[in-house]
């Protein structure tokens, strides 16, 4: 009897699983559910362009420089690879350097500027500023030199990582210290008790 029982129960567990009984079944899966739909945009391509637009100019106006407006000597740089005979990189490298240190002079320019306009105390601030980037930067790159130097055993590419790293540092600083300038004549640096002097 219970070997009878326990047939018709596990017959009616047997029965149960294969009818889905006690799992929902998912819904069917229609042809349209299979299609993916996209909403259409909130706002209209004109009024996305005239917020673009708007802040452009908000960056134009506080002297931010941004990727639509290149900066002349970064066009001069890119001319002279254009114009190069082929895409050698050792060509590539040696225009590098030079604008390099077209971009090292822009950077030395407006340091001076800067030390034009500044008080003393700014000054000693400034030339800090100035040690402490240039070891920072130094380091930095020495370090990106050497994982990526024994990763790839020091071969070619690591002269051309070298003279990136050069032309991106005086590239970056300039670019920095040119915005500073900038705005201290924008907001009158030397005029007014705000800036240490009376």
């Amino acid at each position: 009897m219970k070997k009878a029982v326990s047939f018709v129960v596990i017959l009616l567990l047997l029965l149960a699983a294969a009818a889905g009984c006690g799992s929902p079944s998912p819904p069917p899966v229609s042809e349209e559910s299979t299609t993916t739909s996209f909403e259409e945009p909130t706002s209209s391509y004109a009024e996305l362009q005239s917020e673009i637009d708007r802040l452009e100019q908000l960056l134009v106006d506080n002297h931010i420089s941004y990727w639509r407006e290149p900066h002349p000597i970064d066009v001069a740089c890119n001319e002279a690879i254009q114009q190069l005979p082929d895409s050698n990189p050792l060509h590539v490298g040696l225009v590098l350097s030079e604008y390099g240190e077209i971009w090292k002079e822009e950077m030395e320019k407006y340091l001076g500027l800067l030390a034009e306009v500044m008080t003393a105390e700014h000054k000693k601030m400034l030339d800090a500023n100035q040690k402490n980037w240039e070891a920072f930067t130094d380091g930095k790159n020495k370090l990106e030199y050497e994982v990526i130097g024994r990763a790839s055993g020091y071969g070619t590419m690591m002269r051309d990582i070298a003279v990136g790293h050069y032309y991106d540092k005086y590239r970056d600083r300039a670019l920095f210290l040119e915005m500073l300038y900038n705005n201290a004549q924008d907001y009158s640096y030397e005029v007014g008790p705000w800036n240490g002097e009376e």
